[in-house]
């Protein structure tokens, strides 16, 4: 005859087996969803006629730009600093 405490192992047992089984469906449905939004991706920018290359050009030409401004925006600031600085001294 099982005790309760053999009942409630069994239990988180099944329980822990049925955890790791969702887990691995989420994990699934997650990489579904991510090549269904891919896929989609790729079907608007045909439709438009756009070449996808076309498109990860553009961001990186972006990406340089925001990190040239960025880079800019620290030159600055270490100007304006360093002239603080000398008007302080």
């Amino acid at each position: 005859m099982e005790t309760r405490t053999d009942v409630l192992q069994t239990e988180v047992k099944a329980a822990i087996k049925q955890s790791a089984v969702q887990e691995l469906q989420i994990s699934d449905f997650q990489w579904k969803l991510e090549d269904s939004e891919n896929r989609q991706r790729r079907n608007n920018l045909l439709i438009l006629g756009i070449a996808e290359d076309s498109v990860q050009d553009d961001v990186r030409t972006l990406v340089k730009k925001w990190e040239r401004r960025i880079g800019a925006s620290e030159a600055m600031v270490r100007e304006s600093l360093d002239m603080a600085q000398s008007v302080l001294l």
